[in-house]
């Protein structure tokens, strides 16, 4: 089209004359390729993905922490490897794992050595961890005389045996430890490995996913929390894990029981409502839980009712539930103060996407608050009477929480009730263990 056609086109072409117009505001043209003014977005993955080989490089932080130890200490015993250690943040996983470790330490007879990949948090010591066991361990007496905490990196100051018997059990302390077993560091046939979660599906499919999923099929004695973990883990491993070694999540009873007596009936109108609400852990459902919280909240107001509803397990701003309800945060709190809620609650929302149980809602079930949790397949089920199973869908939620209400808005008293078909006690399971493993004679 010449110059002189274009221009009479534009006179009586009012589109054609805006859109010349946008475009050379615009500063480019339709199809024109043109630099891009912003840096692509890297993930971190990305980010931190080595340009070139580097031989012997750690894939994961604090894979080689044991390279340069030798096992020249005089006496065995029995060696705990945890992530890190904070004593004042101590939950239900490090719980497990030191109660579980201390089990294998009395069972041989041998002090427990807690040793994690990272220095000890600010005030944590041998001294406050020992204080903690006997507040909250059954026999922490005995366990805090002859327990010790070592970094990873200062071992070579207080060496492990030949003959430790070493227990990982966050997937990243697995790889320590196989790392260790390469070294000739560790026995592979002294390595006692608590699996807690099915933990390759805490990462995308990737590198991580993958050397989660190696720790398990390194040879190691697998000492597993509950039976729908072992069975899950079982389908994955295409191996059967032996039933003997598989025990029940390590629920303290007394303090539940003692919730539920304390309980009594509140507000018909004003429900309390616990959420167990960890926004960083996607394997809890936040966003589907609150979701799920807010299309019940907006059923109930059409009866003049108003939930009141705690957030625990982590710190959340206030959230609005909609109908000028606030979902407030408590945050993390301590064990004696979880258990004091348990005595001030109605109804439970606790939510896990995993084949393990989660002690949360065994424990507010165990209280006799009829509580909702999500099912997975064939691997969550109604341990207790108190459980209320529904799709991790906010719809089916809702729906749970509606039944919930239904069977706790009639209640004079909470009736505890244990969890039952979770696995064998703890001691039991550690026991076969070490024996079928030639550690502990019959």
């Amino acid at each position: 089209m010449s110059a002189l056609r274009l221009a009479a086109r534009l006179s009586r072409d009012e589109q054609l004359r805006r859109g010349v117009q946008h475009y050379a505001r615009k500063g480019s043209w339709p199809g024109q390729i043109m630099p891009s003014r912003e840096e692509p977005k890297v993930s971190s993955v990305q980010r931190d993905a080595p340009r070139a080989p580097r031989y012997g490089a750690e894939l994961v932080k604090g894979q080689h922490v044991l390279r340069g130890v030798r096992a020249t200490g005089t006496s065995p015993s029995v060696t705990l490897v945890l992530p890190e250690v904070d004593t004042a943040r101590i939950y239900a996983g490090v719980k497990t794992a030191i109660t579980a470790a201390g089990h294998v330490a009395a069972a041989l007879g041998r002090p427990l050595r807690v040793v994690p990949l990272v220095e000890p948090a600010a005030g944590s010591s041998a001294e406050q961890l020992g204080a903690w066991l006997r507040t909250n361990v059954q026999d922490g007496d005995a366990l805090a005389a002859r327990v010790s905490l070592v970094a990873a990196g200062r071992l070579a100051e207080d060496p492990p045996h030949p003959e430790d018997v070493w227990v990982p059990t966050y997937w990243t302390t697995a790889l320590a430890v196989a790392d260790g077993v390469h070294t000739g560091l560790v026995d592979r046939q002294r390595v006692v490995y608590l699996v807690q979660d099915f933990e390759p599906a805490f990462n995308p499919w990737g590198d991580r996913y993958a050397l989660a999923a190696s720790t398990y099929r390194q040879g190691f004695a697998h000492l597993v929390n509950s039976q729908p973990l072992s069975r899950y883990l079982a389908a994955q491993l295409e191996q059967p894990v032996d039933e003997r070694h598989v025990f029940a999540p390590d629920v303290d009873l007394e303090p539940v029981r003692a919730a539920a007596a304390a309980w009594r009936p509140g507000d018909p109108a004003a429900p309390r409502v616990l959420f167990y609400a960890r926004p960083r852990h996607p394997r809890n459902l936040y966003r589907i839980g609150l979701e799920a919280l807010r299309i019940w909240v907006d059923r109930l107001a059409r009866d003049g009712v108003r939930p009141q509803v705690v957030a625990a397990g982590d710190d959340v701003e206030p959230v609005d539930l909609g109908n000028g309800l606030l979902l407030q945060g408590v945050g993390k709190v301590s064990l004696q103060e979880y258990y004091a809620m348990l005595s001030r609650v109605d109804v439970g929302l606790a939510l896990m996407h995993s084949p393990h149980p989660s002690h949360l809602p065994l424990e507010l079930a165990g209280a006799g608050v009829p509580t909702v949790t999500n099912t997975l397949g064939s691997y969550r089920s109604a341990w207790q009477p108190g459980l209320v199973l529904a799709d991790p869908e906010p719809r089916a939620l809702a729906d749970g929480l509606a039944e919930a209400w239904r069977r706790a808005a009639g209640l004079e008293r909470h009736e505890p009730a244990d969890p039952q078909g979770l696995g064998r006690p703890l001691p039991d399971a550690v026991r076969d263990l070490l024996r079928d493993r030639g550690l502990l004679g019959a």
